[in-house]
């Protein structure tokens, strides 16, 4: 695609392209600015630099292009967070792309990555955030108990705010750590609304918030937020994707199908695959449901996750033997991971069975695991929306006020 096509499809006005070439331990970095409007160079420039100086460039470059634009950054902003040490930067960045992939063994390397950055640099606030996040995304991603990974990521992102306190990202993982695991709404709204305070253009904290307000009765809001996040970076497939799967939870299933239909174009990543295959199956087309599942099933390889909505789709579309396959399956993870517990309740929800569907939401609050934030909004638990059991779970989560009517 050419830049005018690429600014009309993100809607921005200036684009940045650039290569970057490596010889032996020399960089050579061509930086453009071009005008999406006509295609027009703003800025041009080249460097040659030893890669101990990759600092120094990024300094050089986005001087050249706030200048261009005529925007003004003091040198404070500049280095919010940042390191002086070129490798730890390094390591830093490599962490930053492995977790972006959102896969289980992508979020260990990040791990590994991060914490070497840290080992060069141990006042690297930019690495304890990022690390905080990515310790925040392993029940969701790469199915981890919670009681390991979360207290490590609030003592990260701690340290984050320790090392400098106006580190955006540190106070949307902290937000994080605050909403999925101690389950306390105010405290997470406070710190997502510290980080857009800071830094408004920072995607990742509109859309945790955007996640937030969806728990909390505040749907609308929830998609201004991911809407917004969306025009910040409107690459990340997850923020692309939060689209069509508020919509889903918010019971507008044809937007939502649209939506994520959509966002396929752009990744077809099994989180997708699974939500669209979900927002089918509210909708009553078991066959389409069941197809996207299949694949969000293979893609993930059998994540819990994954299994629990094509249960409850096989549920939904009297195929009962294959649920209860699927249950069985998720019962053997289950023994060493109760976070599966959640999952399963989501196929005993599709069977109908009551009982069932408390017994393992209730084994999911033992876990405290992040997946019941949606269990007030979730229209897969209908079947139990009336059971005091169900009413009870959702007043000791605090969100018996906001269960979907």
């Amino acid at each position: 695609m050419n830049p005018q096509s690429i600014g009309k499809e993100l809607n921005v006005g200036a684009l940045l392209t650039g290569k970057i070439t490596e010889l032996g331990k020399t960089l050579i970095v061509q930086a453009d600015l071009i005008d999406t409007t006509n295609g027009s160079v703003l800025w041009g420039d080249h460097y040659n630099r030893s890669i101990s100086d990759i600092l120094a460039i990024q300094d050089d470059i986005a001087a050249e292009i706030a200048r261009h634009l005529r925007t003004r950054f003091s040198p404070q902003e500049v280095a919010k967070g940042q390191t002086k040490d070129p490798q730890a930067y390094q390591l830093y960045l490599k962490g930053r792309y492995e977790g972006a992939k959102r896969t289980a063994d992508d979020y260990w390397r990040a791990i590994d990555l991060f914490d070497q950055a840290i080992r060069r640099d141990p006042n690297y606030a930019l690495a304890y955030a990022s690390l905080a996040s990515v310790y925040s995304s392993l029940e969701i991603w790469a199915g981890v108990k919670p009681s390991d990974a979360y207290p490590k990521a609030k003592a990260a992102a701690l340290k984050a705010l320790q090392l400098d306190d106006t580190l955006s990202e540190a106070h949307t993982a902290l937000g994080l750590f605050y909403n999925q695991y101690d389950f306390n709404w105010d405290a997470a709204e406070r710190e997502y609304r510290r980080a857009i305070a800071l830094n408004p253009n920072y995607a990742n904290a509109h859309y945790d918030l955007s996640l937030l307000l969806l728990s909390t009765g505040h749907g609308d809001e929830a998609l201004r937020e991911d809407r917004t996040a969306m025009q910040l970076d409107p690459l990340n497939f997850v923020i692309v994707g939060g689209e069509g799967w508020l919509l889903h939870m918010l019971r507008r299933q044809e937007e939502a199908i649209a939506s994520l239909q959509k966002a396929l174009e752009l990744e077809d990543h099994f989180f997708i695959r699974q939500s669209l295959g979900e927002a089918y199956d509210f909708k009553g087309d078991y066959a389409n449901a069941i197809a996207n599942l299949q694949i969000a099933v293979d893609e993930s390889h059998r994540a819990a996750r994954t299994l629990g909505a094509l249960a409850h789709a096989y549920a939904r579309a009297a195929r009962r033997s294959e649920a209860l396959s699927l249950i069985d399956e998720m019962t053997r993870q289950g023994r060493q991971n109760p976070v599966v517990a959640y999952h399963i309740a989501l196929g005993y929800a599709g069977l109908g069975d009551a009982n069932q569907t408390i017994n393992w939401l209730e084994r999911a609050y033992a876990a405290r695991s992040r997946w019941l934030i949606y269990a007030n909004v979730d229209p897969r638990f209908d079947v139990v929306a009336h059971d005091a059991r169900y009413l009870d779970l959702l007043h000791r989560l605090g969100l018996r006020q906001y269960a979907a009517q």
